[in-house]
């Protein structure tokens, strides 16, 4: 019985001293980029199905940020082209205060969206942060977009040519094809002629 009081007291004491509190994900971000006139600030609850909270799924923050089993994140970037850079600047509530932890986001890298963290950077509790890549899911580049990331400027698309007009169809010769219109002047011509040689003859059958 004194055994379990004893445990108990010793439990609360761990779960409400000052400093002693559970991680949690981050509540708020701030993602800056060139191409953007403004930070964007974004938040939201954790878990759930938001955009925000996506965001912080699919970006890979609790894999580069506490690090998980197995390890998804790469030491160095799987391409050169990464495309336009974004950086998120994640808070995590901690006590009275917030920590931040950044990230950098390259929805349009080369193969698909990639993310980075720093390693080392100091979050709750004195922790540091596991850092590396993350290949993020294609999803990530639209969940940006749906957040306020402008798509990356694209090339007009080139005009397209006029249809021209059909040619006239030509003979074997290489002239333009008479027919039909000189054919059927020609037809008649025949069968003129023809009803002529006809009447002469019955002319000079005929008696006198």
């Amino acid at each position: 019985m004194r055994l379990r009081m004893f445990l108990a007291v010793v439990a609360a004491m761990v779960l409400g001293w000052p400093g002693v509190a559970h991680a949690k994900g981050p509540t708020e971000a701030t993602i800056e980029g060139d191409s953007l006139d403004a930070p964007i600030l974004i938040s939201g609850a954790e878990g759930g199905s938001s955009d925000y909270w996506k965001l912080v799924e699919q970006s890979g923050f609790f894999e580069t940020t506490f690090g998980q089993t197995p390890d998804r994140t790469l030491k160095a970037a799987p391409t050169d082209e990464l495309g336009p850079a974004f950086v998120v600047t994640w808070r995590v509530p901690y006590d009275t205060a917030a920590v931040e932890i950044r990230e950098m986001l390259y929805p349009y890298a080369e193969g698909g969206p990639l993310a980075y963290t720093a390693p080392g950077q100091t979050f709750v509790g004195g922790q540091e942060t596991h850092g590396g890549w993350f290949r993020a899911p294609v999803a990530m580049t639209a969940t940006l977009e749906r957040l306020g990331v402008p798509l990356p400027a694209t090339a007009s698309a080139p005009a397209q040519p006029a249809t021209p007009s059909p040619a006239p169809p030509q003979s074997t010769s290489g002239q333009t094809a008479w027919w039909p219109e000189t054919g059927i002047v020609v037809l008649v011509a025949v069968a003129l002629i023809g009803g002529g040689f006809a009447a002469r003859r019955r002319m000079r059958v005929s008696p006198a």
